[in-house]
C-alpha cells in the first residue's frame, strides 16, 4: 500500500484504497500550494510561540516580576503584590500566544469581504423596507391582519397609560371622572383606569414651599442674600420688589418696606388640592394681613430697633394660627425677615444716618476704653508705690529686729557661759566642798573662776566684734597695705563704742 494516494479525476477508489491519506477533489492539485503556504506559515507561527513568547516572553516577566519589581516598588503594599503582577502577566503573555496563533484563521483571506457581504444584506433589506409601493402592495393584500395588529397596539399603549408610577416623596389622589376615591396612593407603581376615567394628581407632602411676600426671587439661590440689615444700601441685589405688598404703615404714620419669605408643606393633600384655589397665594395674602396689624402696631424706630425679633415671633405665631384656622392644607415651617427698612427712595439718607452713629458710637467707645485704660493703669501704678512702700518698711523693721537680735547675743555672749563651762565650774565647787573646804571658800572660789572665765569671753568676744567692724568698714573701700617695719609711728582706727545695755544688779 502506498503511504499517500492523489485521486486527479478517474480512479477515486483506487487511490482511496491503496493510501493512507487521501486528497480527494475535482478541482485537482488547485489546492496544494495553499496548504503548502498554510503549513509553512503554521511552522512559523508555532516558532514564533515557542521561541518569542515562550522563552522570551516568560523569561522578560521573570526578570520584571521577580527582580525588578521588589527594586522599584513605592511602598510595601506594592511590594507584596509581585505575586500577583506574575500571574497577570502571565496571563497577557498567554493571551498574546492565542491571539498569534489565531492570526492563521485570516490566511489569505480578503479583509473586507465580510464586511462587504454584511453591507449589500443590509442595503438589500432597506431597500424592501422603504419601497412605497410594494409596502402599499403588502397593506392591500393583507389589511386585516395590518388593522388588527395596529387597533391591538393601540389598546395596549392606552391601557398601559394608566400606569402610575409614584416617587418615595410623593403621594397622590386619583379622580374617577372628577370625584377623588378615598384612598390615596403610596409611593410605587399602581395600575388605575386610564384617561379620561382616571386622573392622577401627585403632590410632594414633605417639600418645603416658599412664599415671598414684597418681592419675587429672579436670582439663583446661592446668589440671594439671606437677611439684610436695615442699614445696607439695598441695591440691585437679584429681586423684583413689589412695592403695593411690601410699603407698610407703622403705627406712629411712618412708611417701612417689609420683605419676607413663608416656608411651608402640605399636610393635608385633598384639602391643598380640591379645597383651596391656588394655596400659595392664599398664604401669601394671609401673611401680607398679619404683617400690616403687627407693624401698625408699633413704632417706627422700635421695628428697626429693638422690637424685631419679637415682631417675628408674634407675626409666626398669629400667622401659623390663620393657615389652621382657615383650613388651608398646609402647615407652616418658618417665616423670615428677609429685609426690613425705610421706603426705597430714603433708604440712601437712613443709611448714611447710621452711618454716622456707628462712627459715633465707635468714638465714643474707644474714648471710654482709651479712660478706663488709663484709670486701670494709674491705679496699678499707685497699688505698686504703695505695695513697694510697704515692703520697704517691713524690710528695715525685719532688719532693725535683725539687728537687735544680733546684739543682744552678742551681749549675752560676752556675759553668759556654755553649759559646759558651768557644770565644769559647778562640779569643780562640789568637788571641793567634798574635799572638807568650807563652803564660803568654795563659793568664792567657783565666783572667782566664773567671774575669770566671762572675762576672757569677754576679751574674745570684743576682739571678734573688732575685726568685724574693722571687716565691715574697710569693705567697698580701696586699701592701701603698708609693711609698719618700715614705717614710723603708729596708725589707730578709732571705733565707736558700742552701748550695751546695763548689767543686771
Amino acid at each position: 500500500k502506498a503511504d499517500v494516494g492523489v485521486a486527479v479525476a478517474g480512479g477515486a477508489d483506487v487511490a482511496a484504497e491503496a493510501g493512507d491519506v487521501v486528497l480527494l477533489s475535482a478541482d485537482g492539485l488547485k489546492h496544494l500550494p495553499l496548504l503548502v503556504r498554510l503549513s509553512r506559515e503554521t511552522v512559523r507561527v508555532i516558532r514564533q510561540n515557542i521561541f518569542i513568547f515562550a522563552f522570551g516572553v516568560n523569561a522578560a516577566g521573570v526578570v520584571l516580576t521577580a527582580w525588578l519589581w521588589p527594586l522599584l516598588a513605592p511602598t510595601a503594599w506594592w511590594y507584596e503584590q509581585s505575586p500577583l503582577a506574575a500571574v497577570i502577566y502571565h496571563q497577557i503573555g498567554s493571551l498574546v500566544v492565542l491571539l498569534n496563533a489565531m492570526r492563521l484563521l485570516t490566511f489569505e483571506r480578503p479583509a473586507w469581504s465580510g464586511w462587504r457581504d454584511r453591507m449589500i444584506g443590509v442595503n438589500h433589506r432597506l431597500e424592501k423596507w422603504l419601497d412605497v409601493e410594494a409596502s402599499l402592495h403588502w397593506l392591500l393584500h393583507h389589511w386585516r391582519p395590518a388593522a388588527t395588529a395596529v387597533c391591538l397596539l393601540a389598546a395596549i399603549l392606552y391601557g398601559l397609560s394608566g400606569l402610575a408610577v409614584i416617587g418615595p416623596d410623593e403621594c397622590a389622589v386619583v379622580r374617577r371622572f372628577g370625584r377623588a376615591l378615598p384612598d390615596d396612593l403610596d409611593p410605587g407603581l399602581h395600575l388605575c383606569w386610564p384617561w379620561p376615567v382616571d386622573v392622577v394628581t401627585r403632590v410632594q407632602p414633605d417639600r418645603l414651599v416658599t412664599v415671598e411676600v414684597g418681592f419675587r426671587d429672579t436670582a439663583p439661590t446661592g446668589d440671594r442674600p439671606i437677611v439684610r440689615s436695615w442699614s445696607s444700601t439695598h441695591g440691585d441685589d437679584g429681586i423684583r420688589r413689589i412695592p403695593e405688598e411690601a410699603v407698610m404703615m407703622t403705627g406712629d404714620g411712618n412708611l417701612v418696606e417689609m420683605q419676607a419669605t413663608i416656608r411651608f408643606t402640605i399636610s393635608d393633600a385633598r384639602v391643598y388640592l380640591f379645597e383651596v384655589n391656588d394655596a400659595p397665594n392664599v398664604v401669601r395674602g394671609a401673611a401680607e394681613s398679619v404683617l400690616r396689624e403687627l407693624v401698625a402696631g408699633r413704632t417706627f424706630a422700635d421695628l428697626l430697633t429693638t422690637d424685631r425679633e419679637a415682631f417675628h415671633i408674634a407675626a409666626l405665631d398669629r400667622l401659623r394660627q390663620r393657615c389652621e384656622g382657615n383650613r388651608l392644607g398646609v402647615r407652616l415651617e418658618g417665616l423670615s425677615l428677609a429685609d426690613l427698612h425705610p421706603p426705597q427712595e430714603v433708604v440712601e439718607a437712613y443709611h448714611q444716618v447710621t452711618t454716622a452713629m456707628e462712627k459715633r458710637d465707635e468714638r465714643v467707645n474707644q474714648a471710654t476704653s482709651e479712660a478706663l485704660s488709663q484709670e486701670r493703669k494709674q491705679e496699678a501704678n499707685s497699688l505698686q508705690t504703695v505695695r513697694r512702700a510697704e515692703a520697704a518698711a517691713l524690710d528695715k523693721v525685719r532688719r532693725a529686729e535683725a539687728a537687735r537680735d544680733a546684739v543682744t547675743a552678742r551681749v549675752r555672749a560676752r556675759k553668759a557661759l556654755a553649759w559646759e563651762q558651768e557644770w565644769d565650774l559647778l562640779r569643780g565647787a562640789m568637788l571641793e566642798t567634798l574635799s572638807d573646804i568650807p563652803a564660803d571658800n568654795a563659793e568664792r572660789h567657783y565666783r572667782e573662776r566664773r567671774a575669770d572665765a566671762v572675762a576672757r569671753q569677754m576679751v574674745l568676744t570684743d576682739f571678734r566684734l573688732y575685726w568685724e567692724a574693722l571687716a565691715s568698714a574697710l569693705t567697698d573701700r580701696e586699701k592701701v597695705i603698708i609693711d609698719a617695719d618700715n614705717v614710723p609711728g603708729r596708725r589707730h582706727l578709732w571705733l565707736t563704742p558700742f552701748a550695751l545695755p546695763a548689767e543686771e544688779p
